[in-house]
């Protein structure tokens, strides 16, 4: 099997202080991709290019994870996305042995995320650095308009910018 996803789906994610962002589910790659797939899937690979971060989820408790993080650096690589900031998502820590995770977290990027969506392990530092991430750059602000440049109020408001 070369996917363990081949739709995409976008979701709204509205967080509790009201940011919100769009999350990209993309195709799910779990072995070598051959050249002639990615060009089939072009359109659907290509929404990673667009992102301003991407998550990569591995599923951790699978003994070749190592070799799934490749393909997909390789995958993205032969897409030009692979200057797009990534975080690891390292999920399915609750299916390892504690001592096999302690060796796993001496071999991998120190950086990464280990959660469990299942049993809701970590997700909140998940979401904190996908925030992070995206909201790093974003400036706030106070601005004082005139009652007669509601015109503006309503351009901000149109541009989720307030």
């Amino acid at each position: 099997m070369l996917f363990a996803t081949l739709e995409t789906s976008v979701r709204n994610i509205v967080l509790a202080n009201n940011k919100e962002f769009l999350l990209s589910d993309t195709v799910g790659f779990v072995s070598n991709l051959p050249h002639d797939l990615v060009k089939a899937f072009r359109s659907t690979l290509e929404e990673a290019c667009e992102a301003d971060v991407l998550l990569h989820v591995i599923d951790i408790s699978n003994p070749s994870y190592k070799s799934h993080i490749k393909v997909t650096e390789d995958t993205l690589k032969q897409i030009g996305a692979d200057g797009i900031p990534m975080i690891h998502v390292y999920n399915k820590i609750d299916l390892i042995d504690v001592e096999v995770l302690d060796r796993i977290l001496d071999s991998i990027d120190k950086e990464g995320i280990f959660v469990s969506v299942k049993k809701d392990i970590n997700i909140d530092k998940m979401i904190k650095c996908i925030c992070d991430s995206i909201f790093k750059d974003y400036v706030r602000c106070k601005f004082l308009i005139p009652y007669d440049k509601g015109h503006v109020v309503s351009y901000f408001n149109e541009i989720r910018a307030l």
